[in-house]
């Protein structure tokens, strides 16, 4: 008998292998697609167009937990138990838009013919910023350190974008390469130098990062991005509403992008980004930096046209974002009046 468990013990592995488990994600009573569906915050599928994802049974164990994601909407979860696993499936309901309360929403992907050449010119008309120039700026911060003391920082900041003279990527953005000079106006005495170091380099990354959500779109528009989707939300209030995901399997990380368009000028105007896992797949960041240390960010941009020459650029206007690291570590930052002085 104890030989017979062994060698059960030693099948079930491969009993599992091959095995999935169907998620059903609904909304409204209609099937929800591309939404991210974690396992214990970890990324590991997106539904396809019929609101269907499905988890192998080898990435799951009893007592875990399976969320339901979208931006704009609140999440949903479920505890994986024995019978979801006996019936190999299970369902996901959403009651409870988020802020946008958009109403009837439904998440095409292109179904629309008219939505596709709103974005299609949205994508075309918005230049992106990649043009060696200095960010002033002011900021407000709070950072938190991982045994729940908090010290708002607050002042100003100047970041530079430097473009290297040959580059094949048109589209990326080179705020990284060093950290932001700040000067602050608050008392930052009884804190340590790393959160200040984390903050420094926190500012030109989130405003980066905010100006690639307008590369993105280019990118999308020309087709070069394989593993993302896009879907027209609906319309309220004189704006139309899209949004971006993407899901990248081999980083088991997800972003999704909710962005605002205004129906007359047809300009973007507003846009919430939020990435989860080994972050940030859509920017410059390294991937040694968004493993080892960043664990999630939230970045709510509003942007502004900016007249180059000839050219009309679209600019970050005003971001708030919440950026928490795997060392418990968390920075809410805020960066308003920004000017750009081209170099």
């Amino acid at each position: 008998m104890k030989n017979l468990f062994s060698v059960l013990f030693f099948l079930t592995p491969l009993f599992l292998h091959g095995q999935e488990i169907k998620v059903n994600v609904v909304f409204k009573n209609e099937p929800l697609p591309y939404t991210y569906i974690s396992v214990n915050r970890t990324p590991i599928a997106i539904t396809d167009a019929s609101g269907i994802a499905r988890i192998p049974m080898d990435k799951i164990n009893l007592g875990d937990t399976i969320t339901s994601s979208m931006i704009g909407m609140l999440p949903v979860s479920l505890i994986y138990d024995q019978q979801i696993q006996q019936n190999l499936s299970c369902e996901l309901v959403h009651i409870t838009e988020d802020v946008y309360n958009l109403g009837e929403v439904t998440a095409t992907g292109y179904g629309n013919r008219s939505s596709m050449r709103i974005f299609r010119r949205v994508a075309k008309t918005h230049q992106a910023l990649l043009q060696n120039c200095l960010v002033n700026g002011k900021f407000t911060s709070e950072i938190t350190l991982s045994d729940g003391t908090t010290y708002p920082v607050n002042g100003a900041f100047v970041t530079e974008n430097n473009v290297p003279k040959k580059t094949k990527e048109p589209f990326r953005f080179y705020f990284n390469t060093t950290p932001a000079q700040i000067e602050t106006i608050s008392d930052t005495t009884n804190l340590s130098g790393e959160p200040l170091r984390e903050l420094k380099w926190a500012i030109p990354r989130v405003y980066g990062t905010a100006c690639i959500i307008i590369s993105q779109l280019n990118l999308e528009h020309r087709g070069q991005r394989p593993n993302t989707n896009m879907s027209y939300l609906g319309f309220k209030e004189g704006r139309h509403f899209f949004i971006y995901s993407n899901f990248y399997p081999n980083r088991t990380s997800v972003i999704q992008i909710l962005f605002e368009v205004d129906a007359d000028s047809q300009e973007l105007i507003n846009a919430k980004l939020t990435s989860l896992g080994n972050l940030v797949a859509i920017s410059t960041w390294t991937d040694y930096y968004t493993k080892d240390i960043l664990s999630d960010l939230t970045i709510n941009a509003s942007y502004q046209k900016l007249n180059r020459g000839r050219a009309t650029i679209t600019v970050l206007e005003n971001t708030e974002a919440n950026i928490v690291y795997r060392n418990g570590v968390t920075i809410d930052l805020k960066i308003y009046d920004t000017s750009i002085k081209f170099q």
